[in-house]
This record gives structure tokens, sequence and C-alpha cells, in this order.
């Protein structure tokens, strides 16, 4: 007999105790993942800051060596400083891009399960603009 709602695999779910320890368990498992995610998006973005970083500065040394010993150093750390912020520019541009494409297919009903089911706000068929 079946009692709540369980994993079908887990052997968890016979009494309430069982359903809570179940349940306990589940959530330590998503806080894991949740955490490891979220270290590995912050790995990911150092990740593409150093290669930002390292890109601009030989873009920077190449640049400054017309100028010699000091036009090197000097294009480097200007170049490393603009190939970082060119980095964080892209990434962020990149989770918007993301979590706009989240929203939509929401709203679409991709994610949620009821895609082409209009939505109370739409109009009626016969009632649409006819373009």
């Amino acid at each position: 007999m079946r009692v709540g709602r369980a994993c079908h695999a887990c052997p968890l779910r016979e009494s309430r105790r069982a359903r809570a320890m179940h349940t306990r368990a589940h959530m330590k498992i998503i806080e894991r993942s949740t955490r490891a995610a979220a270290k590995h998006d912050q790995l990911k973005r150092a990740e593409h800051e150093a290669f930002g970083a390292a890109g601009g500065a030989a873009t920077g040394a190449l640049v400054g060596a017309s100028a010699g010993p000091p036009g090197m150093i000097a294009g480097g750390v200007v170049g490393g400083v603009v190939g970082a912020l060119a980095a964080v520019a892209l990434e962020r541009e990149d989770d918007e891009q993301v979590a706009t494409s989240r929203r939509l297919d929401e709203v679409i009903g991709i994610t949620s399960g009821d895609i082409g089911v209009p939505s109370l706000h739409s109009p009626p068929v016969g009632e649409r603009k006819q373009g």
C-alpha cells in the first residue's frame, strides 16, 4: 500500500516517520546539489574573467610593444582590466538572456506542461484582430 506522495524507488514510504525521514533526506540532497551548482557557477565566472583578463593583457602587451617595455607593461595592465570587464559584461548578458528565455518558456507553457493552452488573459478566437 502506498501512503502519500513518495519516491517510487525509495523503500521509506510506509509510515509518517518514514516519510519525514525520506523528505529530510531528499531536502539534504537538494541543498547539497544547490550549493554545488552555486559553487560551479562561481568557478565558471572566475574562469571566464581570468581568460578575459589574460586575453586582454596579451592584446594590450602586443599593442604596447610599439612603445617599448614600459608600453608593454602598461598595455598589459590596461588590457587585462578591459578584458576582465568585458568577460563580466558578457557573462551578465548571457545570464539575462537565459532568464528571459526561461520567463518566455513559462509564459508560452513549455516548462509548465500546458503548451498551446490559452490563458485567461487571451481573447476568444473570434475576437482576435485580423492582421
